[in-house]
């Protein structure tokens, strides 16, 4: 009779990934219905622009990579590190209604899943008189010296330039929170990670101090801008130890400080890389805006970093409508 061996989970999944037989999961996304209850349009002449993008960093590592960058650059898609769909080779759309977008959902799927792509939609919605006005004054005022990229693609550009709701744009209403760390990261205070000694193995940060045996191997970072540690806890009951060094669940505390100052969460998903964008409805409602966005700095010790905020505003950005990409270095 055979003799049975038992291995735990994290036994066997060390064992597929020395041998090769597992790769890093592909976190899917496919956003179709939640974004389509967001889509209520009356206006004929407003649309949300769907565009896929076929980004660089996703597709470095693929047979012909060299050769497609180089076609598309030719073509004039290919910019800031991807190639951006058009409505000449179907790879961009104006949507009107939730039925629409659902139509449209196989064709999108079976492109982005052929070409290692993502599918995004504006958050909010564009005046197709007003792209056409604005390339008319582009075409009036330079002429054949019109950017060559706006004189085959100008609608597109315009269909997805982001702009901060203001006076100018008071229809881009619709704005996102980005959080750029995984649903079981906490923050703790540099003053209270300082005093915390980790030691490094293969590149990667664990705590290593018997003052705090519940942290024992608990993967931290640093963040460069501040030098504070955000630590991932990994086994049961860690969260106490770091809630009594004044830590935070980062998504958990998010979602409080927009509940503390009146800011509802319309909708909300995780994003291919494991983080989480909340979507806000209607910034225009936000009376204390600029301190929500001073508060979510603590993530960051109190610095301004903008985009690189841990937790930042995204205005007017574009929604993940369909990912199922697949790349080495995500």
């Amino acid at each position: 009779m055979a003799k049975k061996i038992y291995i735990t989970e994290s036994q066997l999944s060390k064992i597929l990934n020395e041998s090769g037989l597992l790769t890093e999961a592909v976190n899917k996304v496919d956003n179709f219905k939640l974004i389509g209850d967001l889509i209520n349009l009356t206006d004929p002449d407003k649309f949300f622009f769907v565009q896929i993008v076929k980004r660089w960093k996703d597709n470095k590592d693929k047979t012909g990579a060299d050769a497609w960058r180089k076609s598309a650059r030719t073509d004039m898609t290919y910019h800031k590190g991807g190639d951006f769909g058009n409505f000449a080779n179907g790879t961009a759309f104006k949507v009107h209604d939730k039925q629409e977008l659902l139509a449209l959902r196989p064709q999108i799927i079976a492109y982005c899943n052929q070409n290692n792509a993502r599918a995004y939609i504006t958050s909010n919605p564009r005046s197709e008189s007003q792209i056409n006005q604005h390339l008319a004054k582009l075409q009036n005022k330079f002429g054949a010296k019109m950017n060559p990229w706006d004189q085959k693609y100008g609608f597109e550009h315009m269909a997805g330039q982001a702009k901060r709701y203001g006076p100018d744009w008071p229809d881009r209403v619709r704005l996102m929170f980005d959080i750029d760390t995984e649903k079981n990261t906490w923050y703790v205070p540099a003053t209270a990670t300082q005093k915390i000694h980790c030691k490094t193995v293969k590149g990667v940060m664990y705590v290593d101090d018997n003052r705090f045996p519940q942290l024992a191997n608990c993967e931290s970072r640093i963040l460069d801008q501040s030098h504070a540690q955000l630590f991932l806890p990994k086994y049961p009951n860690q969260e106490q130890a770091l809630a009594a060094l004044g830590g935070v669940n980062v998504w958990e505390d998010t979602k409080a400080i927009l509940a503390a100052n009146n800011i509802p969460i319309e909708t909300e998903y995780e994003t291919p890389s494991h983080g989480l964008h909340i979507i806000i409805q209607d910034i225009s409602k936000i009376a204390n805006f600029d301190a929500v966005e001073k508060e979510l700095r603590k993530y960051d010790d109190g610095h301004d970093v903008k985009q690189f905020q841990l937790v930042h505003a995204n205005f007017d950005g574009k929604l993940i409508l369909y990912s199922n990409v697949d790349t080495s270095g995500y």
